[in-house]
């Protein structure tokens, strides 16, 4: 019974809101009483690796601050899982390399136009 409401709560993408009625909330009810249950450590994994997706996909998005909130919505549903530390790791190596572009108006372009450089410059990415 319990399992099959985590199931639910599960496809429904109530992984752990609200609070009372959320997978991870069921999951944790059914090893609280058999702490082996190898589907209900399986589901844990499975809202752990539902979340790393999604900050993956925010992250590529160039949703950094939302990948970061799902990394920690990961973590907090379980800490030791291996593929957290690697999903993070990729979020910040995007972020750290994400590019800003800056459109300028007309007249800002015909100010650039005016300007006479005498020496090399080096152009500025800002990360």
């Amino acid at each position: 019974m319990l399992l099959e409401q985590a199931y639910s709560a599960f496809d429904d993408l109530r992984l752990t809101t609200p609070i009372d009625d959320n997978a991870y909330l069921l999951y944790l009810q059914v090893l609280s009483f058999d702490s082996s249950n190898v589907v209900a450590n399986q589901g844990i994994a499975d809202i752990v690796e539902k979340y790393l997706e999604w900050a993956i996909d925010a992250a590529t998005s160039g949703h950094f601050r939302q990948a970061t909130d799902y990394i920690n919505k990961a973590r907090s549903v379980d800490e030791h899982h291996g593929n957290i530390e690697p999903a993070a790791t990729l979020i910040a190596n995007l972020s750290a390399t994400q590019k800003m572009t800056y459109q300028l108006s007309p007249e800002a372009l015909k100010e650039l136009s005016l300007i006479h450089i005498s020496e090399p410059t080096r152009l500025l990415s800002i990360s």
